[in-house]
């Protein structure tokens, strides 16, 4: 349940700041996709690996339930635009690198967590 009400947080800022960018007005000052995506993934990447430092039950999991929510949005949005449409192709590139994020930095969370445990203490 934390998971998804954090991955909905996500999907907010994918919504506001990744999508909602690129339609601004000309006059302002947008940051390049590239560098939102870029962050995006980031956030994806190291909220999922907190969730798994926490909680040390899972490895890659909790990035599958932290990216379920947005994976749904988009997926359900690709399907309405038509599966082979130009931005179709880009959400589901867009779905896919958030999945491969959050799954490997859950990944690497649970790793590290599982070593400080292991580790005796100083």
């Amino acid at each position: 349940m934390l998971a998804v009400v954090v991955g909905i947080v996500l999907l907010v800022i994918v919504f506001a700041w990744v999508l909602v960018d690129s339609y601004q007005s000309v006059d302002l000052p947008s940051t390049p996709l590239a560098v939102r995506i870029a962050v995006l993934l980031a956030l994806y990447a190291a909220a999922a690996g907190l969730l798994a430092f926490v909680v040390r039950d899972a490895t890659w999991e909790w990035g599958l339930r932290v990216s379920l929510p947005t994976l749904v949005v988009l997926g359900i949005d690709a399907l309405l635009n038509g599966l082979t449409s130009r931005e179709a192709l880009q959400v589901e590139e867009l779905m896919a690198g958030l999945l491969a994020a959050a799954c490997v930095g859950s990944w690497f969370g649970s790793r590290i967590a599982r070593r400080r445990a292991v580790a005796p203490p100083s």
